[in-house]
């Protein structure tokens, strides 16, 4: 399968740097070889920091709330607040202080983000959705998803040292589809002394993917994109947090996955992934 991550930048040396500059010696044309393989470490290290520091914010903010229900339920386990005596057969299962209610209610939201779907583009995306909670647990969703993109400096670098042998390059332009979406988890945590609701929710469906594949292969002429539709498979997770009864904040990470040709003229398919980092607010009817 295939993957890509945003591309954030390089910093440009400058000739004859006193350092040892290994894109220029005094009285010697620059490799462009030398050239791209420099920019692509520096972007390989740029995406790496990038992973790695998103990574750790999202395994430590699963961790802070892993301890604080563990910290829940040992409370629990206090027979000071022991009170199964009073349900035996445990045939009621109550959740408690759910203050906010999703059930048979819509909720509208507009969210805007990063992407990843190539390693030669940046992509931002806007994105609105429409959900109907079913129940406190189950939900229908649709949403459509606007890509915005640009070059990044791993393609400057690239065109410079081999203008005439372009990587194949895809670009998402938009994403629509539906979810059917699970909440097993609903809890609250403490902001600056004031209590934060929130639901974790978890989505699987389909939709499309639309894309644009750059089919020139020099960078002396412009660039010419064919269109393209790729059906895929969509998975999802995220919070939903209640600031008060109809006002959301919406965190979700989006994962398309679709088969596409691996070159501009062939016939070989691969598998490739669209990931999507959105946050957003919304307004629950």
């Amino acid at each position: 399968m295939k993957t890509a991550a945003v591309s954030t930048g390089i910093s440009a040396q400058q000739p004859g740097n006193a350092l040892g500059d290994p894109l220029s010696t005094p009285g010697k044309t620059p490799d462009l070889k030398v050239i791209a393989s420099v920019a692509q470490r520096e972007e390989s290290f740029w995406r790496i920091l990038w992973r790695a520091l998103g990574a750790f914010l999202i395994l430590g903010w699963l961790a802070l709330m892993a301890l604080s229900w563990v910290e829940a339920a040992q409370a629990s386990d206090d027979p000071q607040y022991d009170f199964s005596w009073l349900d035996p057969d445990k045939q009621v299962h109550v959740l408690q202080n759910r203050r906010y209610r999703k059930a048979l209610h819509p909720l509208i939201t507009v969210a805007g983000g990063t992407a990843m779907n190539d390693p030669f583009r940046t992509s931002f995306l806007v994105e609105p959705r429409a959900t109907f909670h079913l129940s406190e647990q189950f939900a229908v969703e649709g949403f459509f998803a606007l890509y915005f993109n640009s070059t990044n400096t791993l393609f400057d670098a690239i065109s410079i040292a081999s203008p005439n042998a372009l990587p194949t390059m895809r670009e998402a332009r938009s994403r629509y589809g539906g979810l059917l979406q699970w909440s097993p988890w609903y809890a609250k945590i403490n902001v600056f002394n004031s209590i934060l609701y929130f639901d974790w929710h978890f989505g699987a469906g389909a939709g499309v993917l639309n894309t644009a594949l750059d089919t020139r292969t020099s960078t002396s002429v412009p660039a010419s994109y064919r269109s393209e539709s790729q059906l895929g498979v969509i998975l999802n997770t995220g919070h939903l947090y209640h600031v008060n009864e109809w006002f959301k904040v919406r965190l979700d990470v989006t994962t398309t996955f679709y088969n596409a040709t691996i070159t501009q003229t062939g016939t070989e398919t691969d598998w490739y992934t669209d990931t999507a980092f959105t946050l957003g607010v919304g307004v629950q009817l």
